[in-house]
């Protein structure tokens, strides 16, 4: 958390990895998986070639989430 706390501050790291589409935040209940937050899209940053270090990092605030997820702070 970061500032007020209500930001979420992420790095994620990857070793070895090739053509990530897409990096979610998701949720799990019974089974099924909600996506709360997209954190990368191939669609907005182009799909990448072999990666070994920072994949994405940013921030993300309540009003980023997605989907069935409701909520006014993190």
């Amino acid at each position: 958390m970061v500032g007020d706390g209500n930001t979420m501050r992420y790095i994620i790291d990857a070793k070895n990895i090739d053509k990530v589409t897409e990096v979610y935040v998701a949720a799990s209940s019974g089974g099924r998986y909600v996506d709360l937050v997209q954190l990368r899209s191939a669609f907005n940053e182009g799909v990448t070639g072999p990666i070994s270090g920072t994949l994405v990092e940013g921030n993300f605030t309540s009003s980023d989430f997605t989907g069935r997820m409701n909520v006014e702070q993190i």
